[in-house]
């Protein structure tokens, strides 16, 4: 039988091994020591066996990981010479291309991307904004940044990021203070294409009303925190877009409910992509961006 390993859980794993203990292996791999533990649990359970065994003298490998480990450490120690190898530049320039949404994009991805191209230098990215699905291997695209369930047929996927929809308006749109979640109902309610999140919102709250299905429509969560701050009316937006808005007060959360998106984003690539270096060193650093937000 063939397991659906994501690349990370199988790598920090080694990490682990190699040196004992999870702080070891965050410092390696460039990560904190939750999303390694997070790894650690995803690759037992997909694996259905015990790996490691917990201690307060550090971690040992149960008998089952002592036959993983042999496995893998010598194909994930040529991996790290071959990414060595990318980050020297004696090599020519590596190719990445990416794509995902525009508000993935604009209002996660690229205020980021400096960081990964500081410690690779020798890798050039291309980034394609598109609500359309993708076929990476038809279009040659590398890696795919997707919303959705996370099951996407001969590609490997892991989550990367669980939002949040939290309500958000510009300052002073509401007269008075909201101490409700039906008080949003007074206000003009800024819907995404399906009209479907400010339903599920106030579902959430215990508040079925028709009501919750009305409003103007825009297109992604960017053309929504904008709609907001212009006071067009109240947006209710994945939360990781907030920031940059809400540092500089050009819009305020009136209300802090929330509730689960109806989807994640998740990392999605080939196994032959994967196996790439470049694609190994994206994939990691993504994954620590992720955590350290989750944290």
């Amino acid at each position: 039988m063939a397991y659906k390993v994501p690349y990370l859980a199988l790598k920090a794993f080694v990490e682990v091994v190699k040196r004992g203990n999870m702080s070891g292996a965050a410092a390696a791999l460039g990560v904190t020591v939750g999303a390694v533990s997070q790894q650690m649990k995803l690759l037992e359970q997909r694996l259905g066996t015990i790996l490691l065994h917990r201690s307060g003298g550090g971690i040992r490998p149960a008998p089952d990981g002592e036959k993983l480990y042999a496995s893998l450490v010598g194909a994930f120690e040529q991996i790290d010479d071959a990414v060595d190898g990318a980050k020297s530049g004696a090599e020519k320039p590596r190719h990445l291309n990416i794509t995902t949404t525009a508000s993935f994009a604009a209002g996660w991805l690229v205020p980021r991307l400096d960081q990964f191209r500081q410690s690779h230098p020798n890798v050039e990215i291309s980034i394609e904004s598109s609500t359309r699905l993708v076929d990476l291997r038809a279009e040659k695209t590398d890696v795919a940044i997707r919303y959705g369930q996370g099951s996407y047929s001969g590609l490997d996927s892991f989550l990367l990021l669980q939002p949040a929809l939290v309500p958000i308006c510009r300052p002073g749109l509401f007269a008075g203070s909201v101490t409700d979640p039906a008080d949003c109902l007074n206000a003009r309610l800024l819907q995404e294409p399906a009209r479907a999140n400010w339903l599920r919102w106030f579902r959430s709250q215990g508040i079925h009303d028709e009501r919750a299905a009305l409003g103007p429509v825009f297109s992604d969560d960017l053309l929504l925190i904008k709609a907001a701050a212009a006071g067009q009316g109240i947006a209710l937006v994945h939360d990781i877009y907030l920031e940059p808005e809400l540092s500089t007060g050009a819009i305020v959360v009136p209300i802090d409910r929330r509730c689960a998106a109806p989807y994640a984003y998740h990392f999605v690539a080939s196994a032959e992509a994967i196996r790439r270096p470049e694609v190994a060193a994206f994939m990691t650093w993504l994954v620590g961006e992720a955590s350290a937000r989750t944290e």
